[in-house]
């Protein structure tokens, strides 16, 4: 009799980082595809939104450095 082998537990974290990676980056990064749909809808001038896409990349880039130096001091694995 031949045993079965099954998918080793760390594929499906892989798997499943790569989703929530793909799904983060992709509404981030697919921002300019709705400028302009959202500025129709709205009424709302294309610098208006875009001054929001900014402030977002700014808080975003600002919290990663303090995110960062938090990692150095906590490492998420516990080693």
């Amino acid at each position: 009799m031949q045993k079965k082998e099954e998918i080793f537990w760390g594929w499906y974290i892989v798997a499943g980082a790569f989703l929530v990676m793909a799904i983060n980056y992709g509404t981030r990064y697919c921002f300019g595809v709705f400028v302009k749909p959202i500025s129709d809808e709205h009424g709302w001038s294309r610098s208006v939104i875009s001054l929001a896409a900014t402030i977002n990349m700014m808080v975003y880039s600002i919290g990663a450095i303090f995110v960062g130096r938090m990692l150095d001091r906590i490492a998420p694995s516990g080693l």
